[in-house]
């Protein structure tokens, strides 16, 4: 129960919250609160781990800056191998990227499917894309202008994470 609310409060960037359920006292301190409950369980693991991934994948760089600071390693893994990193390559989170990368985030990582950022990428936009071909296909319907603006913001997203990541 205190790994999901750990883990929902670093979605939300709710630092106070997430140093709360750490078993730190009073509510309203927030990253001083946070930095405490870290100091006092000697990281516990498994919860700042999933609030790592969970804060990264969410593009919450403040969280994360101060999980990162506080020891947890960049090279986090989730059950399906995912490292912080992919996880913001994945839900296109350019800043996260940027941070993660700047702490030193292994680019070349990959996921256990062996799926690397450049993959990831990809899969991103091929639900839209698919999307777009099945509705043009439609007489009765026609794509509308916002699912091509959200297909072209997320090419434009995907264009500075490649160059970010050095990738062609």
């Amino acid at each position: 129960e205190r790994v999901a609310a750990v883990f929902l409060a670093a979605v939300k960037a709710e630092v106070g919250v997430a140093g709360e359920q750490c078993g730190v006292g009073e509510r309203g301190r927030g990253r001083q609160r946070l930095h405490a409950g870290m100091a006092a369980r000697g990281h516990d693991g498994v919860q700042f781990d999933d609030a790592l991934l969970a804060a990264a994948e969410a593009g919450n760089t403040g969280v994360v800056r101060d999980l990162l600071e506080h020891g947890l390693a960049v090279e986090t893994r989730d059950s399906y191998g995912r490292t912080p990193l992919l996880a913001a390559v994945a839900s296109h989170q350019i800043e996260m990227v940027k941070l993660l990368l700047e702490a030193g985030a292994n680019r070349d990582a990959r996921d256990q499917g062996g799926r690397g950022a450049a993959e990831l990428l990809t899969f991103a936009e091929m639900p839209l894309v698919a999307k777009l071909e099945e509705y043009s296909q439609s007489a009765a319907w026609h794509p509308t202008d916002k699912l091509k603006l959200e297909l072209r913001n997320l090419r434009e997203s995907r264009a500075a994470i490649r160059e970010l990541l050095g990738l062609p």
